[in-house]
């Protein structure tokens, strides 16, 4: 009995040992069948197609449209900008004769009132009177007055013209703020300081 016990208990072995061999198999089959399909790659952002920066977003064409449709402007059109009104003085002066031109220039760009104040007297005597236009006559006189009323006056006629090119010389009297009285600290032009000050607002709406 206990030979065949022991025979038995030998041919048994094998098979034991195989169910263990594959239990590990098995234990693999069922561990991928809970896992599932492995994860797909990851994306790389890089790699992504960009949007274009140049192509505005639905919303963006929906309000230009909109806005477009309510001013009667053409979205497709750059909006128009104002045209600037020109101011060179140099047109006033090259339309001068060529004996006029240099006094003229010192009295729309020095800065020194005695060569402005010459010059100024100089092309009022100037004859034939009509060789003088409008602007170089009225800015002479304002230079060559020296009475507050005589000021007012020139003033005047500079707004009369309105002509932007005569801001220049407004401006330099609107700036000075010293140089009579006491010491010069004094100002010189207090008596037209207001009309100075309607001129400049006049001429530069």
């Amino acid at each position: 009995m206990g030979l065949k016990q022991a025979e038995l208990q030998q041919a048994k072995a094998p098979g034991t040992r195989n169910q263990q061999a594959e239990a590990p198999q098995g234990g693999a089959q069922q561990a991928e069948a809970l896992i599932g399909a492995p994860a797909p790659p990851p994306t790389d952002p890089a790699a992504a197609p960009a949007a274009s920066p140049t192509t505005p977003a639905p919303a963006a064409r929906a309000g230009a449209t909109t806005a477009s449709a309510q001013t009667g402007a053409d979205p497709r059109r750059p909006p128009e900008q104002p045209v600037a009104r020109k101011s060179k003085l140099a047109d006033a002066v090259n339309r001068l004769p060529a004996a006029l031109r240099e006094d003229a220039n010192a009295l729309l760009r020095n800065q020194r009132l005695r060569a402005r104040r010459r010059a100024a007297r100089r092309l009022l005597r100037h004859e034939p009177a009509a060789q003088l236009p409008p602007l170089i006559r009225a800015v002479a006189k304002l230079e060559a007055s020296t009475t507050c009323r005589k000021r007012r006056d020139a003033i005047k006629q500079l707004v009369a013209l309105d002509d932007r090119r005569a801001l220049p010389s407004l401006e330099r009297y609107h700036r000075s703020r010293s140089g009579c009285g006491f010491l010069s600290l004094q100002d010189c032009y207090g008596c037209i300081r207001r009309d100075l000050a309607r001129a400049l607002k006049a001429l530069q709406s």
